[in-house]
């Protein structure tokens, strides 16, 4: 069975704003840069989709002390797809052309991807 196409669109936060929900309940713990979502121009949101079905988001930092160097900062990935994390990460990466990701440290997700 062929993979469906990987697409990345930058979205508003309301667009991905249930996975981010989501995303913190499974943290379950204090999240570092929670609340640069709010502020205005800081970050650049992201929908990462398999053909029609968004699968995952990223969070990019792009002003602040991340200005001129974009950061991923926040990446989840429902469940049922993360069997295929690093296809959506890489291409993510490709899209985004993010030059850092510092990472949570009981995030297990990112710092896999990122090895």
């Amino acid at each position: 069975m062929t993979a469906a196409p990987i697409s990345i669109r930058q979205v508003k936060l309301q667009v991905i704003s249930a996975m981010r929900e989501a995303y913190r309940t499974e943290q379950d713990c204090q999240i570092v840069h929670d609340s640069i979502h709010t502020r205005r121009g800081w970050t650049r949101e992201f929908a990462i989709a398999e053909g029609d079905r968004v699968v995952a988001y990223a969070s990019l930092a792009v002003d602040g002390p991340w200005r001129n160097k974009p950061t991923l900062y926040e990446l989840y990935v429902m469940p049922d797809a993360r069997s295929r994390a690093f296809p959506l990460f890489r291409a993510f990466l490709e899209a985004s052309r993010a030059v850092a990701f510092p990472g949570q440290s009981n995030h297990l997700l990112l710092p896999t991807l990122v090895v």
